[in-house]
C-alpha cells in the first residue's frame, strides 16, 4: 500500500513543520510575550474626530475593557444605561479603536486565499471524513465502490445545501471572539484582523494535516482537525488563557473522547451484532434465519430511521437549542415508524426474489434448460438505471444476472450432510458454479464461517439496509461536518464584510455550503477510495451484517455523545465498532491490531501536526497586519 512512501510523507511533513514551527513561533515571540510594563502615564488620546461618540457617551483613553465608539453593540448598551436612574460607568463610556491590527475589511488578499484553502478542505472532508459511511457499504460488496462515491456524494452535497446553511459550526475549545481578554471584538483595542488571520491558519493547518492523512489511507477526524488547528492559531494569536481545556465543550473533552468513542462505539456495535444474530440468523427463540430476517429488517431500517432523525435534530442549528428533547424524540419516533411500515412490502416485493438460495434456484433452472440466459433474444437492459440496477442487485432476473456475468467468486466447499456452506475459497474458477457457487457469491463470507442457506438468506436480507444507513449517514454529515470547512471561511467572510465589531456568530449563506458540499462531493470520488479501503477491508471481513452493526454502533454513540455534549469523531467511532465487531465475529487472529495502532497514533498527531502549522503561519503572518 505504498507504505514506504507514506512514511517518506510523513517524514518530510513533520520535518517540514519543525523548521515552520520553530521559524514562526521565533518570529511571533516578542508579539505573544510582551514584557510587563510599569504603571505609565495613559497613552495618548485619539485626535479628535477620528470616531464617532454617541450622544451620552463619554470618551476616554483606550485599554482593554473599553468599549470601541463606533461599535452597534455599545449603542444599545449606552442607551439601556441612560434609560437608567444610575447608569454603570462601564456602560457609558468608550474609545476610539487604537489601530493596532489591520481592519479585516482591507484585507482582501486574506479573504481569496481563505477560499482557496477552504475549498482544499472541504475536498479533504470528502476525501477522509465523509468516505467513512460508505466503508463498511463497499467493503461488504453490498454496493460497487464508483456508485457508492456517486450517491454518497449526491447525499453529502444534499444535507450541506437543504439543512446546513444558516448559523456556522462554532470551533469548541478556542477563545470566544468577543473575549476582552482574547480576541476583543467590538472594544476598542480589538485584534478582528488578527482574528482572521488566525481562522485563515486553522484551515491551511487542517487542510494540509487532512490532505496528508488521506493520501496515506488513514481515517481522522475532520471536526479534530480543525480544532487543533484554531488551538495553535488562537494560542499564538492571544494566549494561552484563550484556550478552554475543559472536559465539557473544551480540548479536554476531545483528547478523552480519543479513548471514550471506540469503546463506546465497540461496545454498541458488538450488542447490536449478537442481538441480531442470535434473534435473526441463528435464532435462539424461535423461528427460521430466513423468516426472523425478513420481518426483522423492516424494524431495523424504522430504527435506524428513528437514531439519524434524532441525531439531526440534535445537530440542527434551528432545532438544537429550541426543541425540547421529547418533541425530538417524538419526530424521530413518527419518521422510524412510517420507514418501518414502508419497508415491509420492500421486504417482500425486492429483498425476497433476490435472497441467495431463489437466486440459486433459478440459475439452476435456466441451466437446466441449456442456457445461459433467461432469453437470448430479449434486449439487453442498458444505460445508467440499468448500471444503477445491476451495482445494487436490482435486475429483474437475479439467476439470469448473475449466469451473465460469467465470472466465479471462487468455488466454496459444500458439505453434503448438512447443505452448510464453509467461506473457504476452493482453487477451483467455475463460470456457471454449484449451487454453492451461486449462494457464497450473494453474500461476502469471512474466513471459516458456516452458514446454512438459510441463515445466508438471512445474512442478505441487510444488504440494501447496509446501503439506506450509509445514505442517511451521509445526508447527516454534509449537514453538520461540513461546516468544518465553511465554519472558518465563514468567520473570515464576515470579518470582511463588517470589520472589527463582526461579534455575532457567522452565519453560513447557501452558496457557501453548496460549494463546500460539491468539494466534498468530489474529495470523495476522487480520492475517497483510500480510506474506504482502510475501513471495509484492511481492518478486519465485513459482510453485510457485521456492516450494518458497525454502523448502528456508530451512529448510535455520536447521538449519545451530542446530548452530552461531548465532542466524538464519526471516524472514531466508525473504527472502534469495526474492530469489535470483527472481534465478536472472528477472535484476535483476524483483526489487524498492528493498523489499529497506526490509526490510533495519527489521531494522536491531530492536534499538534494540525495545530502546528496553524501556529507558525498565525505567528509568521501577524508581523504583517500588526501596526
Amino acid at each position: 500500500r505504498g507504505a514506504r512512501a507514506a512514511a517518506a510523507v510523513w517524514a518530510g511533513a513533520g520535518a517540514a513543520l519543525a523548521a515552520l514551527a520553530l521559524a514562526g513561533l521565533l518570529a511571533g515571540a516578542g508579539a505573544q510575550s510582551p514584557a510587563p510594563a510599569p504603571e505609565p502615564a495613559p497613552a495618548p488620546a485619539p485626535l479628535p474626530g477620528s470616531c464617532a461618540v454617541p450622544t451620552g457617551a463619554t470618551k476616554v483613553q483606550c485599554q482593554t475593557g473599553v468599549w470601541d465608539c463606533t461599535n452597534t453593540e455599545f449603542s444599545v448598551v449606552l442607551a439601556d444605561a441612560l434609560a437608567s436612574p444610575n447608569p454603570p460607568a462601564d456602560d457609558t463610556q468608550c474609545a476610539c479603536y487604537n489601530n493596532g491590527y489591520t481592519n479585516p475589511k482591507k484585507m482582501t488578499w486574506l479573504l481569496a486565499l481563505s477560499a482557496i484553502f477552504g475549498l482544499l478542505m472541504a475536498f479533504g472532508i470528502g476525501a477522509n471524513d465523509a468516505a467513512n459511511s460508505w466503508g463498511t457499504t463497499v467493503g461488504s460488496g453490498a454496493m460497487g465502490l464508483r456508485l457508492a462515491m456517486l450517491l454518497g456524494g449526491l447525499m453529502e452535497l444534499a444535507g450541506a445545501m437543504s439543512i446546513g446553511y444558516g448559523v456556522a459550526k462554532t470551533i469548541k475549545g478556542v477563545a470566544s471572539v468577543n473575549d476582552p481578554d482574547c480576541f476583543a471584538c467590538g472594544y476598542c483595542n480589538s485584534e478582528m484582523g488578527q482574528y482572521s488571520v488566525a481562522m485563515f491558519s486553522a484551515l491551511i493547518g487542517a487542510s494540509i494535516f487532512l490532505m496528508i492523512c488521506s493520501v496515506t489511507w488513514m481515517p481522522v477526524s475532520t471536526t479534530h482537525s480543525i480544532v487543533g488547528a484554531a488551538l495553535g492559531a488562537t494560542w499564538v494569536s492571544t494566549g494561552w488563557s484563550c484556550l478552554n481545556w475543559k472536559i465539557d465543550g473544551g480540548l479536554g473533552g476531545i483528547v478523552l473522547s480519543w479513548v471514550i468513542s471506540p469503546l463506546v462505539s465497540g461496545f454498541l456495535g458488538a450488542s447490536a451484532y449478537f442481538v441480531t444474530k442470535y434473534v435473526m440468523l441463528k435464532p435462539k427463540l424461535g423461528g427460521n434465519a430466513r423468516t426472523n430476517s425478513l420481518w426483522g429488517v423492516p424494524v431495523l431500517y424504522g430504527l435506524q430511521t428513528f437514531i439519524i432523525i434524532f441525531m439531526i435534530l440534535l445537530k440542527f442549528p434551528t432545532t438544537k437549542k429550541v426543541w425540547p428533547y421529547g418533541q425530538m424524540l417524538w419526530v424521530a419516533a413518527v419518521c422510524g415508524a412510517f420507514v418501518t411500515i414502508v419497508s415491509i412490502p420492500l421486504a417482500i416485493k425486492v429483498i425476497k426474489p433476490r435472497l441467495p438460495s431463489n437466486v440459486a434456484e433459478e440459475a439452476e433452472n435456466i441451466k437446466s434448460r441449456g442456457a445461459l440466459k433467461a432469453d437470448p433474444d430479449a434486449p439487453k437492459e442498458s444505460g445508467v438505471g440499468a448500471w444503477f440496477r445491476r451495482e445494487l442487485g436490482l435486475s429483474k432476473s437475479a439467476g439470469a444476472s448473475y449466469l451473465d456475468k460469467n465470472e466465479a467468486r471462487g468455488a466454496k466447499e459444500v458439505d453434503p450432510e448438512n447443505k452448510k456452506v464453509e467461506g473457504v475459497a476452493s482453487e477451483k474458477k467455475n463460470p456457471l458454479g454449484r449451487r454453492a457457487d451461486v449462494l457464497t457469491a450473494s453474500v461476502e463470507m469471512g474466513p471459516e464461517e458456516v452458514y446454512t442457506e438459510e441463515e445466508l438468506d438471512g445474512v442478505f436480507c441487510f444488504r440494501y439496509l447496509l446501503v439506506f444507513v450509509a445514505a442517511l449517514e451521509s445526508f447527516a454529515h454534509g449537514s453538520n461536518d461540513t461546516g468544518n470547512a465553511t465554519g472558518a471561511f465563514s468567520a473570515v467572510l464576515q470579518s470582511y464584510d463588517e470589520g472589527l465589531n463582526a461579534c455575532s456568530k457567522p452565519e453560513t449563506p447557501v452558496w457557501v455550503m453548496a460549494v463546500a458540499g460539491l468539494m466534498v462531493a468530489v474529495g470523495m470520488n476522487t480520492l475517497g477510495y483510500r480510506v474506504v479501503n482502510t475501513i471495509g477491508t484492511s481492518l478486519t471481513d465485513i459482510n453485510y451484517h457485521r456492516g450494518w452493526a458497525v454502523e448502528f454502533g456508530s451512529t448510535f454513540t455520536v447521538v449519545i455523545a451530542t446530548i452530552l455534549s461531548m465532542p466524538v469523531s464519526t471516524t472514531h467511532c466508525q473504527v472502534g465498532a469495526v474492530v469489535a465487531v470483527g472481534l465478536c465475529a472472528f477472535g484476535p487472529k483476524h483483526v489487524r491490531f498492528g493498523l489499529f495502532g497506526k490509526i490510533f497514533l495519527t489521531w494522536v498527531l491531530t492536534l499538534p501536526f494540525a495545530g502546528g502549522i496553524a501556529a507558525a503561519l498565525a505567528a509568521l503572518i501577524r508581523i504583517g497586519v500588526k501596526q
